[in-house]
């Protein structure tokens, strides 16, 4: 099948060998049961095929809205984070052998406060120390004042808690472009969502995340000069088109950046670009 036969969010691309897999929200009702954790697999980008599941969500029953899989490979071992509910939105880390199926909760806590309401988190690794990158919803943030915001927070070596306090980096809020969205008639905030992490040619760390604008869904970028501990300064809107959730992977010696559009149910489709193309 090609790419524009998948319907998916938040694309999420992981290499092994000759071959690139792909996981993101799939399935038929990606808003209320979220992700069927489908995997396909390509080895030039244009031809994909369905090759497992790599979680069976019976195994977490009284969950739903499982959103923005992603796996990363870390001391030869697959972990799979992804967002889910039961009372409250979290993040989960999975852990399996290989890097398409067999995944089996880590510590069956969610990795994000369990206070907290978070969706969307990454795995980052600097120096060989494991982080946490996440977005505090803003439907039900800690600030109180609707501010959707990205946090970075140290993980322990085993990835099973949190080491230390979480520090923002991101704010939906004063960021100076994000639309003020309305949720119900009593809630409203602004987004800040979609995290993933990547160094330029500079060695300057470079943070890509998405909101909402008054254009529509977009992929922004912020840097820091002095890796994950330093602060995060707004860049640029790389994509203001009504798509994002990016994300970004290196094939043939070519870097590019993958985000799905539009941002509506059921037409997202996952695009791949080259990221010095835009």
């Amino acid at each position: 099948m090609k790419l524009n036969e998948i319907h998916i969010r938040d694309p999420y691309f992981i290499n092994e060998g000759k071959d690139y897999y792909l996981i993101g929200t799939t399935g038929g009702d990606c808003w209320n049961n979220g992700s069927d954790f489908s995997v396909y697999k390509t080895n030039n980008l244009i031809d994909f095929e369905f090759v497992s599941t790599a979680f069976d969500t019976s195994k977490m029953q009284s969950y739903k809205e499982f959103w923005a899989p992603e796996i990363h490979k870390y001391k030869n071992k697959y972990y799979l984070l992804v967002s889910a509910k039961k009372t409250r939105r979290g993040t989960y880390i999975l852990v399996s052998d290989e890097i398409d199926k067999g995944y089996e909760l880590l510590t069956g806590q969610p990795i994000t406060p369990s206070d907290w309401t978070c969706l969307d988190a990454t795995l980052y690794i600097e120096d060989q120390k494991p982080y946490l990158i996440f977005s505090n919803e803003w439907v039900d943030p800690i600030s109180k004042d609707g501010d959707g915001s990205l946090f970075v927070a140290r993980l322990s070596d085993d990835l099973k808690e949190i080491k230390g306090e979480c520090k923002k980096i991101v704010s939906g809020k004063n960021c100076g472009f994000s639309k003020k969205i309305k949720y119900n008639e009593n809630i409203f905030g602004y987004v800040a969502e979609g995290p993933f992490l990547d160094k330029n040619k500079d060695g300057e760390l470079l943070l890509y995340w998405s909101t909402i604008t008054e254009k529509g869904y977009c992929v922004a970028v912020s840097k820091s000069k002095n890796g994950i501990s330093g602060e995060f300064v707004f860049d640029k809107i790389l994509f203001d088109k009504d798509g994002g959730h990016s994300m970004v992977f290196f094939k043939d010696g070519k870097k590019y950046i993958t985000f799905h559009q539009p941002n509506n149910t059921p037409n997202e489709r996952a695009i791949i670009v080259d990221l010095e193309s835009i």
